[in-house]
């Protein structure tokens, strides 16, 4: 469930792109407008309103948003104006070139495990628009052993259609499923498992799981696979808990971000700014729910100013 708040009347992107170039103008800009605007429109109602900036001032909008706006509220504010797969392929981009081995593999399972293979292909599109590389290439430089060979699968396996899995064969593909997690982790077997089915089908038979054994798939598979590659396990156990049980990984992963001293910017930004859209109603409730905390309390704490504005208004929130 969405947390933008868009405009119930129809919204006039020739008059949008003329307030957002008013406020851009001159060498201070106004946050405020910014916000007021961009934060409130979803992904057509933004997509429009690049075109039609580009048609009236000759200019590419998110290139002046870069030249213009500062530190994570530019961050923030660029993400939310990509189109979505670009943003993905700039976020793996991001991903695959991190220090640790570790980072790379688990923001590669949170993008992966909900994408069709329509999706990912899109994705893998602007990535080679973008960065002249494929996306396929950047995985094997960048990852080793059975991650690599896990994402290496998702973008050449993943080709099943979107069709509803009966009950009985979700039942029979759960009851495999445990097999594999229950006992030493083959990860070859594992790894196609996960890359065969498309999301909507694996989610299908992760619910078949919990209904025949009593307990979410990512809890028995942790427990199972503390000895085993613990890389691997740890981005298969959140591949699993994306598709089981998401609204409480990002939840978790919010929270991480902000606890303690110092913030994860570049972590918060990517999660509400993807999710805002889709899920984050679900992740807010789940966060207050675990935490006993809100979301946009722990948001007010940990940023400032207009990048704080912005990302309550992202979460459907008044600063």
């Amino acid at each position: 469930m969405s947390t933008i708040r868009s405009p119930i009347v129809p919204i006039k992107p020739n008059e949008d792109s003329l307030n957002i170039h008013r406020a851009l103008r001159g060498l201070i800009y106004d946050a405020g407008a910014i916000i007021d605007i961009l934060a409130y429109r979803n992904a057509v109602q933004r997509s429009q309103i690049i075109v039609v900036y580009k048609n009236m001032f000759e200019e590419d909008l998110c290139k002046v948003i870069k030249s213009k706006l500062h530190f994570h509220f530019k961050k923030a504010v660029l993400m939310w104006m990509r189109d979505p797969f670009e943003r993905d392929a700039r976020i793996l981009r991001k991903a695959l070139r991190a220090n640790r081995s570790s980072q790379r593999s688990y923001v590669l399972a949170e993008v992966f495990s909900t994408k069709s293979s329509d999706d990912l292909l899109s994705t893998a599109k602007s990535y080679h628009s973008l960065y002249k590389r494929s996306l396929q290439t950047d995985i094997e430089a960048s990852l080793s052993g059975s991650c690599q060979k896990l994402f290496m699968q998702y973008l050449v396996r993943n080709k099943s259609h979107a069709v509803d899995l009966e009950q009985h064969v979700a039942e029979e593909k759960a009851n495999m499923l445990h097999k594999l997690v229950s006992t030493d982790i083959n990860e070859t077997s594992l790894i196609e498992t996960l890359t065969s089915d498309d999301p909507r089908q694996l989610c299908r038979v992760l619910d078949a799981y919990k209904s025949m054994y009593g307990r979410d798939i990512s809890e028995v598979f942790e427990e199972n696979s503390k000895k085993g590659n613990t890389e691997f396990c740890k981005t298969v156990g959140i591949i699993f808990r994306c598709l089981s049980c998401s609204e409480n990984y990002f939840a978790k992963v919010l929270y991480k971000s902000m606890k303690g001293t110092g913030t994860d910017d570049d972590t918060l930004i990517r999660i509400i700014v993807t999710h805002a859209e889709t899920d984050l109603a679900h992740i807010k409730a789940a966060f207050v729910q675990r935490y006993k905390v809100s979301l946009s309390s722990m948001i007010r704490s940990d940023t400032t100013y207009k990048y704080r504005k912005f990302l309550l208004a992202l979460v459907g929130e008044d600063s």
